[in-house]
């Protein structure tokens, strides 16, 4: 993820880990997991996956496993306008 307000002012953050899908299977543990991380959301937004979902080309949920997060920050602090880089 970056965020970037001009070339001297920037901050990006990078994750390694593990992506997992969820899933709405009938039976198993994929079940249970994927009820509790619909039910965290809704309790944000109560329409996720109903038909009145303010995204409705949302399709799969998935969780993450972040292993390592690094971020970096770039600040130049510099009163009006910069040079060219």
């Amino acid at each position: 993820m970056s965020e970037i307000h001009g070339i001297y002012d920037w901050r990006t953050v990078t994750a390694h880990g593990s992506v997992y899908m969820q899933s709405d299977a009938d039976s198993g543990l994929g079940s249970a997991e994927f009820a509790e991380a619909l039910a965290r959301l809704r309790s944000v937004v109560p329409a996720v996956f109903t038909p009145r979902d303010p995204i409705p080309q949302r399709v799969q949920l998935f969780r993450l496993h972040a292993d390592e997060l690094i971020g970096r920050e770039v600040s130049s602090n510099a009163r009006g306008k910069l040079p060219p880089p």
